[in-house]
């Protein structure tokens, strides 16, 4: 007879908010995700609820069931044993999305934000330096301009943003109090072009989630369930000269549980389809378009898998 999964009854109840807060922000019904596990939609319910209608208690998932909801939800097996053995509530189930920018365009984030995630009930935006920050319904936006905190001088130090995130929050206590916040970083790559170490902006990746999902519950009580860095590929163009691309873009990848393109008519790509996207248009000088696409379109595919088992404690 197959076990069941191996964690108590309040575990059991983190198990199931995390499948319910990945299902959300992957924008799946309980209808699709039973679909695709071949298990039932009630007890996908009653998972997630951790609490089965007949006996009132939290179903005892099987290792097996929990292992089709792991794979399906893109979520680290490893991971969750790991968190749940240890009752941490942590940064294991947000989705740390890599959203690249394959064009000029700057503008209209929400838009984007909607079709890419359910469930956020009020977003955060640092906005890209060189816009205007949107007011949009749901999501508060603002600038930090360079040569004022947290970037007063040329160095990037990354614990200054955590600081100015959390000072920056705390002006909107008492103006919204959100239970599924979502937060948005869209000048990373601007700041790159800037700084004179532009490789910290990379290494802080496998920090931000922690540290700045640390900052939104201490100031709103709940941690993001959305955690989305931007890059814009004019940005990495301009920075080839100091920076390896190429290896730049795989560390994004492997510290992002999730990754999506946007081009200037606001279209979408997801998964292996936006890493190869992406790859293609960052194609070494020397390699022929042909053979650059085959090479892409062939490592798009485990680039997208290991992308997915992404630690959880990745950044942004």
């Amino acid at each position: 007879m197959e076990g069941v999964l191996p964690i108590d009854e309040r575990q059991l109840v983190d198990f199931g908010r995390a499948v319910r807060e990945r299902r959300l922000a992957m924008r799946l019904s309980l209808r699709a995700l039973a679909e695709i596990t071949g298990v039932s939609a009630s007890y996908i319910s009653a998972i997630e609820t951790a609490r089965n209608s007949t006996t009132g208690r939290a179903p005892e998932p099987s290792i097996s069931v929990a292992d089709k909801l792991l794979r399906a939800l893109e979520l680290s097996p490893e991971l969750l044993v790991t968190r749940c053995a240890r009752g941490d509530d942590s940064y294991g189930f947000c989705n740390h999305m890599l959203l690249y920018r394959l064009s000029e365009h700057r503008g209209g984030l929400k838009p984007v934000l909607d079709q890419l995630f359910d469930g956020v009930d009020q977003w955060f935006c640092v906005a890209d330096p060189g816009n205007e920050p949107e007011a949009e319904p749901q999501i508060i936006a603002w600038r930090w301009p360079f040569g004022a905190n947290p970037y007063p001088d040329s160095y990037l130090e990354p614990a200054r943003i955590i600081e100015a995130l959390e000072l920056q929050l705390r002006k909107y206590t008492g103006v919204v109090s959100p239970s599924r916040p979502g937060l948005v970083i869209a000048d990373c790559s601007c700041v790159m072009r800037w700084v004179v170490n532009p490789e910290s902006e990379v290494d802080f990746e496998t920090r931000w989630v922690e540290l700045s999902g640390d900052a939104v519950r201490r100031v709103f009580g709940s941690a993001p369930i959305a955690n989305v860095c931007v890059y814009d590929h004019s940005d990495m163009e301009t920075l080839s000269s100091r920076i390896d691309v190429l290896d730049t873009l795989m560390r994004l990848f492997g510290s992002h549980t999730s990754v999506a393109t946007i081009d200037s008519e606001n279209r979408i790509q997801r998964g292996s389809a936006a890493i190869a996207a992406i790859l293609r248009e960052s194609r070494p000088s020397g390699v022929s378009s042909a053979a650059w696409r085959g090479l892409t379109s062939a490592a798009a595919v485990t680039l997208a898998r290991n992308c997915s088992s992404a630690s959880g404690s990745s950044a942004g």
